[in-house]
This record gives structure tokens, sequence and C-alpha cells, in this order.
């Protein structure tokens, strides 16, 4: 019930917005709200295990070394027979608990489920609200608006599908040959992270982005000026390359003159200075 309602009041401040056209409406709806209804079911399931399990690994922990202490009652061998099976049923059932819980990472995965679902709804409230990083942050020379924030918003969610999808099943390595091809898919590892889950904050390369086009023109920029040579520049590392072997050059001839002088003048005499040229 609490799910409809946040769905319902999402769609509802959605249609109220004027300045989205029908088809963006169409997919936010089509692909964010569906998201989100297929994770809140998750969660849902995962909390009744966790809890569930957590509970009786809590309290059959207890209750266990507690039973076993009153067992050996030879008064009465019904109720100590009543006793044994009792501990023996609790005692299955909180080890079996932990291992499921164990085995299939239930409770990462419901910490890591439910973060997921509150970074969206997070995600698409801030884009509703034109607040966080849709108040201007993309787009710093024009006014933000629903339209021109509407693919970075795109953009924010399908980075977290693909992130939940890469944490829950596998890695995919981005790199490319020169073919364009994907090197190699390796798999990741099935203890899902239990680190808190954030965005990269990467800013995708798109026409509605000035940030990236001022990074590209500073790595242009970035060359060393000689002095004297207007116009002229050359990178850094060449310069520096250059530098370096003319000292390398210089050393053999200082040390062939320093062993000559310090033969001539031999030991307890004054060195004489050395002109390097």
């Amino acid at each position: 019930m609490c799910k409809r309602n946040k769905d319902r009041a999402f769609e509802r401040a959605l249609n109220d917005i004027d300045t989205l056209t029908p088809i963006q409406k169409k997919i936010i709806i089509e692909r964010y709200i569906p998201f989100i209804d297929i994770l809140a079911t998750r969660c849902f399931f995962f909390s009744i295990f966790f809890h569930i399990m957590r509970l009786i690994i809590t309290v059959g922990s207890l209750i266990v070394p507690a039973l076993l202490s009153i067992q050996y009652n030879g008064s009465n061998e019904a109720f100590t027979l009543t006793v044994y099976w009792t501990a023996w049923t609790l005692s299955l059932l909180v080890t079996t608990s932990n291992g499921v819980l164990t085995l299939l990472k239930i409770d990462k995965k419901y910490f890591f489920l439910h973060t997921v679902l509150e970074q969206l709804h997070s995600e698409g409230w801030q884009y509703l609200q034109l607040s966080g990083k849709y108040s201007g942050f993309y787009t710093p020379n024009r006014m933000p608006t629903h339209d021109n924030q509407f693919i970075f918003f795109c953009h924010s969610i399908e980075k977290l599908k693909m992130k939940q999808v890469e944490e829950e099943y596998f890695k995919v390595d981005t790199a490319t040959n020169p073919t364009g091809s994907v090197t190699s898919i390796r798999e990741q590892d099935t203890q899902v992270s239990s680190k808190p889950f954030t965005s990269d904050g990467l800013i995708p390369p798109t026409p509605l982005n000035p940030n990236f086009q001022q990074v590209l023109a500073a790595i242009e920029n970035s060359t060393h000026q000689i002095d004297g040579g207007k116009g002229t520049s050359v990178s850094m590392r060449p310069h520096m390359q250059r530098a370096t072997s003319t000292r390398l050059s210089v050393l053999p001839e200082t040390q062939s003159e320093l062993s000559s002088s310090v033969a001539g003048d031999g030991v307890g005499t004054q060195l004489s200075t050395i002109k390097v040229e």
C-alpha cells in the first residue's frame, strides 16, 4: 500500500509538468517506475526472510543452551524427552537459518537493495523538484528546466540499474580494443558489496555538458612554453629529457679532469680548480 501511494504521488507530480513532452513522460513511466516496483517487491521478500532468520538465530541461540541445562532431569522422563526434541529442533532451525543466510547473502542483499531503492526515490524527487545536481550543476549557463535536465536524469537512472546488475551478477570491463569490441568480461565475486552505494560522479559527454568541453580545452592547452619562442610550444616531458641528457654528457669530462688533477698534485696537496666547459 505504501509503495502504491509513493508511485501514484510521483505520477501525479509528473503529469503536472508542462515542459516535458509525452514521449519523455512515457519513458519515465515505462522505465523508471517499473524499476522501482521490481526493487520494492524484492525488498519486501528479502525483508521477511532477513528478519525471520535473524530472529530465529538470535532467540534460538539463547534458548538452546537453557534447554540443554535442564534436559537431564531424572524426575520426569516424558519431560526430559520433550525438552530433548525441542532443543534438537531449535538447534536445527538455528543452524539451517544461519547457513541459508550466509549462502544466499540475504543480509547483504537486504541492505544493498534497500539502499538502491532509496536512491531511486531520491533521484526521482530531486528531478521533479529541480534540486541537488538537477538545479543547474550540469547546465551552469542556462536556467534548469525539466526538459534540459531530462537526459541527465535518465543517465543517472541507467547508472543505478547497471550498478545493481554488476553488484549482483557480472562485472563488465569497459576497456575495448581498437576494433571497438569488449576485451574481457570477468565474473563479479558472489559476495555483494556492503559498502555504501555511491555514484561515480562522472559527467556524461553530451551536447548539454559545457564542463566536459572545458576539460578537453584545458587538456589541449596544457603545454610548456620555452623562453623566447612566441607561438612555439613543446611538451614538458621532452624538455626534461633534453636537460637530463645534457647534464649526463658533462659528467664524464668532469670525472676525467678530476682524476688527472688528483694524480698530478699527489696526496696532501690542494686540488686545482676544475673549470667545466
